[in-house]
């Protein structure tokens, strides 16, 4: 007797979650609990939890129990990264089912997952069902280009390069260029088929200036920039001052940062 194709679905997509919860939560152990039902209604979800230490999710009548050793408890952050992985299983699964849609999100299935987990960290809703779903995840598209710079040479030296990738339409600190400039800013991977292009920034001082939809905005000092230009805007990132060449993605936030994140982010500057 075959198994049931939704069985057998559910059974791929399960593989994939609990993959990326130890991936991405490695310090805490999981454990799963097979429920009596195996229904594919009951869709991937978050559970309400009153303990700060364990993280619980369900799906088809399975619960996957994060629980973090000791004393540690789960921060915001690693919530939101939750949230963002189920958020993006639970988009491939519904194209999956859906002919019509799995053909308009192609690029749903395009490059690792991971890209796209980190993407819907920062922006979910191209993975939501509020009509948003056409919207595409630049940040996973940028991630793999990225990837694929730092895999690639021109002129026979390997090629180093960076984007800073805004949360808004245009840059904060220079906001009279965009009411001056009214040509729609040329695209990221349009202009990336171009090995020549990573060459105009080397992703250490100076890296690409990109808005929310991959649109390229201007070539930028990071420090002249985010120190001079937009100091009480921009958070402070680290920046590597030597190493092997890389791709670098920095995305930035134009609002206040959390005291949490600035203590974390403060700790790992001064290490």
């Amino acid at each position: 007797m075959s198994t049931p194709p939704g069985l057998v679905l559910n059974a791929f997509y399960e593989g994939i979650l609990q993959a990326a919860l130890r991936q991405f939560f490695r310090r805490a152990s999981l454990a799963i609990e097979p429920g009596q039902s195996q229904a594919s209604e009951h869709p991937l979800t978050i559970e309400p939890s009153t303990e700060p230490s364990t993280l619980s999710l369900s799906w088809a009548g399975t619960r996957y129990l994060l629980r973090m050793p000791g004393r540690g408890t789960f921060t915001p952050h690693q919530i939101q990264m939750a949230r963002a992985i189920v958020t993006v299983i639970r988009a491939r699964y519904r194209a999956i089912l859906n002919p019509e849609l799995a053909a308009e999100r192609g690029e749903l299935a395009r490059g690792p997952i991971e890209d796209r987990y980190v993407g819907a960290f920062f922006d979910e809703r191209p993975y939501t069902e509020t009509g948003t779903e056409g919207r595409v995840d630049r940040i996973a598209a940028i991630i793999e280009m990225l990837r694929v710079a730092a895999l690639s040479t021109y002129e026979n030296r390997p090629i180093s390069t960076g984007i800073l990738l805004l949360s808004g339409d245009y840059d904060p600190c220079r906001p009279e260029l965009s009411a001056a400039d009214k040509r729609p800013p040329s695209n990221m991977q349009a202009l990336t088929s171009i090995k020549s292009f990573y060459r105009l920034a080397d992703g250490v001082r100076t890296v690409f200036l990109a808005n929310a939809d991959g649109g390229l905005l201007d070539i930028i000092d990071i420090d002249r920039w985010g120190r001079q230009l937009c100091r009480d805007e921009i958070l402070d990132v680290a920046i590597p001052t030597s190493g092997p060449p890389l791709g670098r993605l920095d995305y930035a936030c134009v609002t206040q940062a959390s005291a949490e994140w600035a203590s974390d982010a403060g700790s790992r500057l001064a290490t």
